[in-house]
Parts: C-alpha cells; sequence; structure tokens
C-alpha cells in the first residue's frame, strides 16, 4: 500500500480538525493531516529484505508527496526499505506500506517479482 492506501492500513488517521477516523487497523500507527506539505521528491528504496518486490539490495525508485505524518511505528514492525535517511516500508507478514510511490519503470523486475509471487 503506498501514501493513501498506506494510510488506510493504519489505525486511524486524524483530520484536520483533529478528529480521529478509525482505518483498517493493520499497522499500529495514526496518520495525522496537516495543513502543509509534509515531504516532496523522488526516492531510492533499497530492499533490506527478501520480500515479493525482489532480493536484499536491490534498489527500486519512486517518489513522496504528502500532507500527512503517521506516529512513530512500532519497533517490532520490520522495515524493508533503506532510504539513506530513515527506514520504512513497513511490512507486517505479506503487507507493505509506505509513503513512496515505487515506479517500477525504475527496476522492472520489481514488477515481475510482484507478479510471480503475488
Amino acid at each position: 500500500a503506498e501514501c493513501g492506501g498506506f494510510m488506510y492500513l493504519c489505525g486511524e488517521i486524524r483530520d484536520l480538525e483533529g478528529r480521529e477516523h478509525s482505518m483498517a487497523g493493520v499497522f499500529p500507527a495514526a496518520a495525522t493531516m496537516d495543513r502543509r506539505l509534509r515531504s516532496l521528491g523522488y526516492r531510492a528504496a533499497r530492499l533490506r529484505h527478501d520480500c515479493f518486490l525482489g532480493r536484499d539490495g536491490d534498489e527500486i525508485r519512486g517518489h513522496e508527496f504528502h500532507y500527512s505524518t503517521i506516529t512513530p511505528m512500532a519497533e517490532t514492525v520490520e522495515r524493508i526499505y533503506d532510504l539513506g535517511d530513515r527506514m520504512e516500508g513497513f511490512r507486517i507478514k505479506n503487507t507493505i506500506g509506505s509513503y513512496i510511490h515505487l515506479h517500477f519503470g525504475s527496476n522492472p523486475a520489481a514488477a515481475r517479482a510482484l507478479v510471480e509471487k503475488g
């Protein structure tokens, strides 16, 4: 799940008025909306573990653009993306959530791996 899908998989979303809206609860975190842009830019996600996107060390590029933040994710939740400045790509079982919008043109093998293992 990427960006809005990732937010949906969190426990809740807090809107601009501070109201809490229950979400799917897959990830033990809350997304909080903000009036200002919280992140914008291109990212290179290096896989830290083998998964359905590829092998440890593979790189997939993407972009990030969002007006929300998430509360700190529990340390027990695995992070499979190394973004250089932080770890992301939160994985619980066979579900990965991230703010990063992956661009599979940057690594067509990742798209093949997703289809083959999905």
